[in-house]
């Protein structure tokens, strides 16, 4: 299921209304297409016709309940426009995402949505995760999986967590990516190896940047056995020599910093032009990431699954951090499994 809709423009109201799927047969699960139709007071745009179109009188009285709520509530205590945090009304989230309007909305069971196995293609993925244009400094997406408890791991791995749907959005992020970031303890405790498949409009896959002080690494693990390309190794000069030269026989690109903080980290990606990056991880890195104020997107997979357990979060990080707002964009479900998609409600700097 995906939550979008066009940028709102002043004077104008949102409202979620049901859009009948129309894109194409999953191989593996039904991702299922929700829109948020934007409208003018006083009258509907082209727009909201089209996401009404086919929905029948269910829809219908959905929208009649949407305009009591608003007429009942057209604002909230802390004074956000419409019970939207930040305001809807003539505000557009960055990269132009949903609006979202007063109330409280229900998003399963969908009502006259036709929950049968259309949903999104690989294509439409890509569109749904596409980067913005014309980077010239690095944007951080940050893609994690978690237990609806919150447990980042199952055993110590991430991998127990996933389905066959975060499975397929993994993959695309990848092939979207210039660059795949990850903490050493990540790269060790899932087995890293290359990325597969070549990012998309090159003819190789996007390179695996480790950050690691100690530069303590396996050199006949799969990260330097099984890849494409070389693994970029992002460590200090303190990291023991021997180390170093032992990565870099094994073919890793040893690159010695000043600091391993995320404004050097990002500024060697840069130097390399590799500005769509991919953090996958872990918890310290992401954490880093979060204090620096250095992350512009998180897409974060819920599983429906109780961990239990003493296993971690998805962020780690020095206390006393100012908390960031976000806003979200995107919303896809398959088989109890919400992936959502958040982008930074606030322009880096």
């Amino acid at each position: 299921m995906v939550l979008r809709g066009p940028v709102p423009a002043p004077g104008v109201r949102c409202g979620i209304t049901i859009g009948e799927p129309r894109l194409g047969r999953t191989g593996s699960g039904a991702l299922i297409v929700l829109r948020c139709g934007c409208r003018p007071r006083g009258g509907r745009t082209a727009e909201s016709r089209d996401d009404h179109r086919g929905t029948g009188a269910r829809s219908g009285r959905l929208a009649r309940r949407e305009r009591a709520t608003r007429a009942r509530d057209p604002g909230d205590s802390r004074g956000f426009a419409g019970g939207s945090p930040g305001g809807c009304v003539g505000r557009a989230a960055p990269g132009g995402g949903p609006c979202w309007d007063g109330g409280v909305h229900p998003l399963l069971p969908v009502p006259g949505a036709g929950l049968d196995d259309s949903g999104l293609d690989d294509a439409g993925l890509v569109a749904h995760y596409a980067y913005p244009e014309g980077l010239t400094a690095p944007y951080v997406r940050v893609n994690f999986v978690a237990s609806a408890d919150g447990a980042v791991t199952v055993d110590g791995r991430s991998g127990g967590l996933g389905s066959d749907g975060d499975r397929r959005v993994f993959g695309v992020l990848r092939r979207l990516a210039d660059v795949v970031l990850a903490g050493a303890g990540t790269v060790r405790a899932e087995d890293y190896r290359g990325a597969r498949l070549p990012t998309l409009g090159t003819d190789t896959p996007p390179p695996v940047a480790v950050v690691t002080g100690s530069a303590d690494l396996d050199p006949a693990s799969r990260l330097f056995t099984d890849t494409a390309v070389p693994p970029i190794i992002l460590t200090l000069g303190s990291a023991p020599a021997a180390r170093r030269e032992q990565l870099a026989a094994a073919g890793g690109h040893v690159v010695v910093l000043e600091r391993l903080t995320p404004d050097l980290v990002l500024a060697e990606l840069s130097r390399r032009g590799l500005h769509r990056v991919l953090c996958e991880g872990g918890p310290g890195l992401f954490g880093q990431l979060v204090a620096a104020d250095a992350v512009d997107e998180l897409c974060l997979t819920v599983a429906p699954l109780l961990a239990g357990g003493t296993a971690g979060r998805i962020s780690r990080g020095p206390a006393g951090g100012h908390p960031r707002r976000l806003e979200l964009v995107g919303v896809l479900h398959e088989a109890g499994v919400l992936l959502l998609r958040y982008h930074r409600a606030t322009p880096i700097g």
